[in-house]
């Protein structure tokens, strides 16, 4: 119990049983580009996800689902709940660094791989990334003012959406440049408060409000 997180929503319920079916998952590519004095390795990006992921309960989960030894077969509205992992993030063997010349493509490829390659829905955790160092074919192109990276970030949609995605990463690559720098941001300060429950249940819980707005009309006359 002290493992948990909270149990999944309807619509994160949904999302979970198209992903164990291989028809939903979220990537993303990022570029960023930083002066040639900085550059990115294991050390540092591992000091950044172990601030980012205490930051975001769902981060560190996996799903518990009521039949794991058939996973195709769980209705969609089964109870699922998403549990702490407890491990540290050298365990969580979802960061793969790569270096590629470059090619444009390079980074298409490898995105259009990743829908394709599935979670470990049983243990977690319910994202990965893809590190990609650019390195320019010739010295004429490459210049010397720049270190250039792909990042590939990819979510089981159960965590996360298209936004959340982009907002997150901000939040990541935050805590990074302040890591290489010897600096702070608000990004490395704790644990969000997060909700203990779903959408649907704080949606529900809103609409008990004797002030709730039911309708487009009625939220319109609060300005007249």
């Amino acid at each position: 119990e002290n493992n948990l997180v909270r149990q999944l929503g309807d619509h994160e319920s949904i999302y979970d049983h198209e992903t164990l079916n291989g028809n939903i998952l979220l990537s993303r590519v990022l570029k960023i580009s930083m002066p040639k004095q900085y550059s990115i390795n294991a050390s540092i990006v591992n000091k950044a996800l172990e601030i980012w992921i205490k930051r975001h309960p769902l981060l560190q989960s996996y799903i518990h689902r009521e039949r794991e030894d058939n996973l195709e077969d769980i209705k969609i509205k089964s109870p699922k709940y998403f549990v702490y992992m407890n491990k540290s993030i050298s365990e969580y063997n979802n960061i793969e660094y790569l270096t590629t010349k470059g090619d444009s493509n390079s980074s298409i490829r490898l995105l259009e791989n990743e829908f394709i390659q599935p979670f470990d829905n049983i243990n977690g955790p319910l994202w990965r990334m893809k590190i990609i160092k650019i390195e320019e074919d010739t010295k004429e192109e490459s210049g010397d003012d720049e270190n250039r990276y792909d990042f590939i970030f990819s979510v089981h949609h159960g965590i996360s959406d298209g936004r959340n995605c982009f907002t997150i990463m901000q939040q990541f690559f935050n805590i990074l440049g302040c890591l290489m720098q010897d600096t702070t941001c608000e990004d490395m300060n704790g644990e969000i408060e997060f909700p203990k429950h779903c959408a649907e249940y704080l949606f529900d819980e809103l609409k008990k409000r004797p002030n709730f707005v039911h309708s487009k009309a009625e939220y319109q006359n609060l300005d007249n």
